[in-house]
């Protein structure tokens, strides 16, 4: 389940949030109004990670977490790079059981964009 998470990044402008479980991370960028601005939606994360990347001001993107870390002495940040198909059918499965905390207005624009990349 979906549960409010630590997000450390905040500025005068905007919000963020930031919702977790074992299998997705979220996290949102809020206007001063409390709207959506953007979101990535983490998934997969303890064997694959992926990501559903989405902005106002962009396109909505489904990618891979490059971890960097393939060395104990190095170490490089996360990236996300091009990928290729996306999971539609176990991304809403997976999604629709774990929004029980998650406002309706947010779990319902999630779900449209997750159809949107994964079409």
């Amino acid at each position: 389940m979906l549960r409010p998470a630590y997000c450390s990044s905040q500025s005068p402008d905007k919000n963020y949030l930031r919702f977790a479980d074992d299998y997705f991370d979220l996290v949102l960028t809020l206007d001063t109004n409390g709207k959506v601005e953007a979101f990535q939606l983490c998934y997969n994360l303890l064997t694959d990670e992926h990501a559903l990347a989405w902005s106002m001001n962009g396109p909505l993107r489904h990618v891979k977490v490059d971890q960097g870390e393939d060395k104990a002495t190095i170490n490089r940040a996360p990236i996300l790079v091009a990928d290729g198909a996306c999971p539609v059918q176990t991304l809403t499965r997976e999604f629709q059981k774990r929004t029980g905390n998650l406002p309706t207005e947010i779990g319902e624009l999630i779900l449209t964009k997750i159809q949107e990349a994964c079409d």
